[in-house]
């Protein structure tokens, strides 16, 4: 689950599964006792919404990702909307994004923008590998991948080759394939 990998403390995947099998370890900490319980809550609440038949709509949704006071929320809400073609979808992602209110709720949000599959949501995305914010980097990545245009491959090029952060440089090559 992306849960697991992005959030404020930047983590390879590798380090991540290995965090798995050892709980009272410095990484098995962080993955077991602050990111699994969002990620559990993700699962719960969405497949609470599923059982019920609620499909919350766009504008709820960008309501929620834009003011709900649970940072989880927030993220969850912005996933959501990376699934959804209404209108503005890719502006709400793209302020999120950039607005730096959460890291969690922007690494979501550069997430669901790769989810949108639009044109238009790469120019964010592209914008977040100049931050200096390694975590935020390292999701535009994922989200550039995601999204698979060819017309990002060139931007994680530039960052593979200028950036000297190991996780960053990690993400820029997985993403690039």
């Amino acid at each position: 689950a992306v849960g697991l990998v992005v959030g404020a403390a930047p983590l390879p995947l590798g380090e991540v599964i290995a965090g798995l099998g050892d709980p009272a370890g410095p990484v098995g900490v962080i993955v077991w006792q602050l990111r699994m319980p969002r990620v559990l809550l993700a699962f719960l609440v969405g497949g609470a919404l599923g059982i019920s038949g609620a499909a919350p709509s766009a504008p709820d949704l960008m309501e929620l990702m834009r003011r709900d006071t649970e940072t989880e929320v927030r993220g969850c809400a912005a996933l959501a909307l990376g699934r959804t073609q209404a209108p503005g979808v890719v502006e709400a992602l793209e302020e999120a994004l950039l607005s730096r209110r959460s890291s969690f709720v922007a690494d979501y949000a550069a997430i669901a923008l790769g989810l949108t599959g639009r044109k238009e949501a790469l120019a964010p995305l592209v914008r977040g590998l100049d931050s200096k914010q390694f975590d935020l980097i390292s999701s535009c990545a994922a989200g550039i991948a995601i999204l698979g245009r060819p017309e990002g491959m060139e931007p994680l090029r530039r960052t593979l080759e200028n950036r000297h952060h190991a996780i960053v440089r990690e993400y820029a090559a997985v993403a690039i394939g």
